[in-house]
């Protein structure tokens, strides 16, 4: 078969990719109801919903793969819409086992084998990692309706999985300086740290329920507030007697505000006082304020010594993504794939 060749000396694989996806089908095995699964199969005639090369994929493999979103699709919908969205998630899953089933024929064909010991070493950090012993385990699998060895041929196909992704994929993927230098260059605006202020702030309601007559009280406290702040009355305190907010339990303490967060009219002002500075009366649609800025911090750019790592992970990610992608669309075009899951059917 050609097309994508295994590196001829291929990094030693680790377990650490499969342990989260094993840990993941404890915990599915505690939430699902396979004895549903196991009823379900048992009143229908199972079929060949799809042919992979010399492989097949039954319906019953098909519904218990998707299990749990098919049950949360019948509590969400009914009739013909039920219909609709069923065969469309049997159709997605069915795209998922396809691929899983075309990386393990590939893995099988290159010679990619998981030897016991890999497993029993997957099988000890899935009882770490959930607390459980053994015997804990085998009892939990009994009772859903399977035996350790399938647990441990889950955990096989899991490993063989991720020892296929790092050979074919990751391996072939790197990064250098100067893409991390041009990400950096075109994305500069998202390495940049915002001008930020921490202000204290005291609120009059005076929003669309208050009436009219009132509205002129409302105005004529904040000034007097606001005249007693600006000669001397501690802010904090003020706050305390006189907001409106929740935040009059702290003195009227808003933390720290970035550029961007707030709105606009209190932006306006509070970004063009100084530290210590108390500002006039402000309106905004919530009410009145008075601000005070209690500290300034100028925004700056994050020097890419700070985000190289950050941005080395977006773009690996990137393209691991685009060459799993290109590799999986390679075998989809050298395999033969006969699909017939709703063969028949409107």
């Amino acid at each position: 078969m050609s097309g994508v060749k295994p590196p001829q000396n291929p990094p030693a694989p680790s377990i650490n990719p499969i342990t989260g996806a094993a840990v993941v089908f404890v915990l599915m095995a505690l939430s699902i109801p396979w004895d549903a699964v196991r009823t379900a199969q048992a009143l229908m005639i199972d079929r060949i919903v799809a042919r992979v090369n010399d492989d097949v994929i039954t319906l019953s493999e098909l519904q218990e793969e998707g299990l749990p979103l098919f049950e949360r699709l019948r509590e969400t919908y009914s009739g013909q819409e039920l219909e609709h969205q069923v065969r469309q998630a049997e159709r997605e899953f069915l795209d998922q086992l396809i691929l899983k089933r075309l990386q393990l024929q590939y893995a099988n064909q290159i010679g990619l084998t998981v030897s016991e010991s890999d497993i029993n070493a997957a099988l000890k950090d899935v009882l770490s990692r959930n607390n459980l012993t053994q015997e804990q385990l085998v009892d939990l699998l009994t009772r859903e309706g399977f035996t350790m060895q399938d647990y441990k041929d889950r955990l096989r196909e899991q490993i063989i999985l991720a020892r296929l992704m790092n050979q074919t994929v990751r391996s072939r993927v790197s990064v250098d300086a100067r893409e991390v230098e041009a990400y950096y260059q075109a994305h500069a605006d998202e390495f940049n740290r915002p001008d930020e202020v921490k202000v204290r702030h005291i609120f009059f309601r005076l929003d669309s329920t208050v009436p009219p007559p009132q509205r002129a009280a409302v105005h004529d406290k904040a000034l007097r507030v606001l005249h007693e702040a600006r000669n001397g009355s501690d802010f904090a305190s003020l706050a305390q007697r006189y907001s409106e907010d929740a935040t009059a339990q702290v003195g009227g303490d808003l933390g720290i505000i970035r550029r961007g967060q707030a709105l606009p009219e209190f932006e306006e002002v509070i970004f063009n006082l100084k530290e210590g500075e108390i500002s006039e009366v402000i309106r905004t649609p919530n009410g009145l304020h008075i601000v005070k800025v209690e500290a300034i911090s100028k925004g700056a750019s994050r020097p890419l010594a700070d985000v190289k790592a950050e941005i080395e992970r977006r773009l690996m990610q990137a393209k691991i993504e685009k060459r799993f992608r290109e590799w999986t669309n390679e075998l989809r075009d050298r395999a033969f794939i006969e699909i017939t899951l709703h063969e028949g059917q409107r």
